[in-house]
């Protein structure tokens, strides 16, 4: 009886600790596409742009999509939206799409430049501003019926990010590039960076932007090795940039970062797994960047993953998204995305697990196996057969929750598998 309640504590504590710790949930509802930017709009609709022409659309939070592909399959970079109704998106080629009911039709725009127009952003209706590769920087004052080329650089470097907040604005590229306007940039003016990273590396970019009422974060990155460092500027000085140490102490992909306020901010940056998986980890930081925690995040996908990804928090901040690859996660967890994990019921039967090669095998003193389940610990989904055997030949080694189901409809308690 004793070792009975023991077994019961061990586990509901470990479901509990499961679903209280998780601070972001992975998004199944929009699977197997690749995407480059999210952007939200009022309290519950949420857009996402990526490869091949895609624009998602979702009114209830992630929880369904509609989903279209724009005519010229090109790939979307991202995506603004100036009002309910009014939004764009830029891409690959010089692509300017412009939606004005809601993100249901998308007529594309003549921006006049084949070059990549990478990031977009805007104050208003009459003042909207897109970026690109080659130094491009495009301005439209008539609602995008117009582009307007602007000459802000004296070289040809990639531009990242754009990102205003009011009157305030900044643009970000290559090699430390980071231009400042006060006046919604009726000017600019250079606020470059000048910065060294500990790989030694000579080149570098700023790779992302977010801007509080009086800061303005940069996040920066190498060649190769990939750092990634996080500074801060006052957006009422020029050239004088904080720099934080690089948060994770190892090589890693700089993805984006996003504050809401001068305290409160997220930071994300991928490395590879083995078996060709990657992880994410999301810093967040509740002191502007003095300390950070991180949340690491596993998922399982084959090919490559695009260093585009970015945050996006609705109006009132209740709930965040983010994006990067195939990834789609949103905050705080509600376990709206993972039923696998929260229809487990508990009952007591005992789960042998036998690692053998590439095999996974599960067996049960009391009751035949019809099924196994292995979740990672954000509560996706890894891999399902319909038999007490599953090849993990393609699962990256780290932590797992392992189910079974009964021939009973029954299914066993979650069990922690670690894969070497």
């Amino acid at each position: 009886m004793k070792t009975k309640l023991i077994t019961i504590s061990i586990i509901l504590l470990l479901t509990h600790s499961f679903t209280n710790a998780q601070q972001w949930e992975y998004v199944k509802t929009l699977q197997d596409e690749w995407l480059q930017k999210v952007c939200t709009q009022g309290l519950d609709t949420v857009y996402i742009v990526g490869q091949k022409g895609l624009i998602a659309k979702s009114t209830d939070r992630a929880l369904t999509w509609n989903k279209q592909y724009f005519l010229t399959k090109v790939t979307l970079n991202d995506v603004i939206f100036i009002n309910h109704n009014i939004g764009f998106a830029v891409g690959a080629g010089g692509t300017i799409i412009k939606t004005t009911d809601a993100g249901a039709n998308w007529t594309q725009q003549t921006s006049g430049t084949t070059y990549n127009l990478n990031a977009i952003a805007a104050t208003g209706l009459d003042n909207i501003w897109t970026v690109g590769d080659n130094g491009i920087v495009f301005q439209s004052i008539d609602t995008g019926k117009t582009w307007i080329a602007k000459s802000l650089l004296s070289n040809n470097k990639q531009l990242n990010d754009i990102k205003f907040n009011g009157v305030t604005g900044y643009i970000a590229g290559n090699s430390g590039t980071v231009l400042k306007t006060s006046n919604s940039g009726s000017s600019w003016d250079n606020n470059n960076i000048n910065w060294v990273p500990e790989s030694s590396t000579s080149v570098y970019g700023v790779h992302s932007l977010s801007i509080t009422n009086n800061k303005v974060y940069a996040l920066l990155y190498g060649t190769y090795p990939q750092d990634g460092t996080v500074i801060s500027t006052s957006t009422e000085i020029i050239g004088n940039w904080t720099e934080y140490k690089d948060i994770y102490g190892r090589p890693f992909s700089a993805g984006s970062i996003y504050f809401i306020d001068n305290n409160l901010g997220y930071y994300a940056a991928y490395d590879w797994t083995t078996g060709g998986g990657f992880s994410i980890w999301i810093f967040k930081t509740t002191d502007g960047g003095q300390n950070w925690e991180a949340t690491t995040i596993t998922n399982y996908y084959a090919g490559t993953i695009d260093q585009l990804s970015n945050f996006s928090f609705n109006s009132d901040h209740s709930f965040g998204y983010f994006v990067c690859g195939q990834i789609v996660l949103r905050t705080p967890y509600t376990g709206d995305f993972t039923t696998g994990l929260n229809d487990i019921k508990s009952n007591l039967q005992t789960l042998n697990i036998k690692q053998q090669g590439d095999e996974l095998q599960l067996s049960s003193l009391s009751k035949t196996i019809s099924g196994i389940e292995i979740f990672s610990l954000t509560g996706a989904k890894i891999c399902k057969n319909n038999n007490n055997i599953v090849n993990i030949i393609q699962v990256p080694t780290g932590v797992y929750f392992v189910c079974a189901t009964y021939t009973d409809n029954s299914r066993s308690n979650l069990v922690k598998w670690i894969k070497h």
